[in-house]
Order: C-alpha cells, then sequence, then structure tokens
C-alpha cells in the first residue's frame, strides 16, 4: 500500500491538469464524433468510459486532499520536499527561519537533521497510508480503479520499480542545506 500512496502523492500536484485533459479529450470527442467514423453508438461509448476515467481522477484528487488536509504544517512541509516539488519553497522557509524573520507558525518548526528528516518522512508516510486505509482506498482498490489512470500509471509503475529512490539526491541537496543552516 506505500506505494501506491507514494504514486499519488507523486501525481497530487498534477491532478488538476490531468483532469482537464480528460475534459478536453472529452470535449474534442464529443465534437469530432459527428465525422461519421464511428457508429453513434460506439462514439457515445467511448465519450462515457472518459467520462468515467475523469471522474476517478477527480475521486482521486478528493480523496487525497481530504488525506492531506489534516497534516500539520511540519508535515506538509514534508510532502513538499519529497513529493510535490517544491524544494526550493522550504528552503526559503528556513532561510528566513535562520534569519530571524520567519512567521510565527514556521518559527515553531524545528530545522531537521538527516535522521529527523527521514525519520518524520517514514512516520508521515505510515501516517498517510493509515488515513487512505480510512477513506477506503486498499491497494485492490486503487490498482482496480486509480493505477491505470492517465498520469497516474507511469508514476505508480516507477515506484513500484524502486525508481523513485533518486529523488534521495535532491534531498541530500536539501538536507546539506539545512545541515549549513543549523550550525
Amino acid at each position: 500500500m506505500e506505494n501506491c500512496v507514494k504514486a499519488i502523492l507523486y501525481c497530487y500536484p498534477s491532478l488538476g491538469g490531468v483532469e482537464e485533459g480528460y475534459y478536453q479529450h472529452i470535449k474534442n470527442k464529443a465534437v469530432l464524433s459527428s465525422d461519421g467514423r464511428l457508429s453513434a453508438q460506439r462514439a457515445a461509448e467511448d465519450i462515457a468510459l472518459e467520462i468515467l476515467r475523469k471522474g476517478k481522477v477527480r475521486e482521486l484528487k478528493n480523496l487525497a486532499t481530504t488525506a492531506i488536509s489534516k497534516l500539520t504544517t511540519e508535515e506538509k512541509l514534508l510532502l513538499d520536499v519529497r513529493y510535490f516539488g517544491k524544494m526550493d519553497r522550504v528552503k526559503r522557509i528556513f532561510a528566513a527561519k535562520y534569519a530571524g524573520i520567519a512567521d510565527e507558525e514556521m518559527n515553531c518548526i524545528k530545522i531537521w537533521s538527516e535522521r529527523t528528516y527521514f525519520r518524520k518522512q517514514k512516520r508521515l508516510l505510515i501516517k498517510l497510508v493509515e488515513r487512505f486505509e480510512e477513506l477506503g482506498l486498499t491497494k485492490e482498490r486503487f490498482a482496480n480503479e486509480f493505477a491505470e489512470l492517465d498520469g497516474v500509471s507511469a508514476v505508480y509503475t516507477y515506484v513500484e520499480l524502486g525508481k523513485d529512490v533518486c529523488i534521495e539526491k535532491r534531498e541530500q541537496a536539501f538536507l546539506s542545506f539545512l545541515e549549513r543552516i543549523r550550525n
């Protein structure tokens, strides 16, 4: 289940765009359905399938939004670093904290050591797996309903093959930055 959650988190920032892509595709299929290449029934079936897929993207996005919504600010920062591609944003926050100009909410967050960072990431993933399970997402449901969606299937395969570990190189650069400002 961890790999399912990782794939969802990696995809989460782009799910709105994927949903919009399905919408445009559906609209184009509807317009082009009048060219006579497909029977009206076949064109309607194809469009209906695309509408269902678009709904699944929205459902997955809503599940993720619900799971993430109750996280702490620090946990959301951890997601930003590892999954959402917002490492520079988090660096700016910690730089502001180091400079003494961070807002009150960010001042409460300690600058992570490498060990603390990886422990927090591990606990956060476990917490999110539990949260997704509470929301009714199982590995089987993910495989049956979401794993083959555009924008999700390639990421899930990538995670299943263990290729997401290359993110650790970027994390190491981030952690080196934190180490410099911690000392």
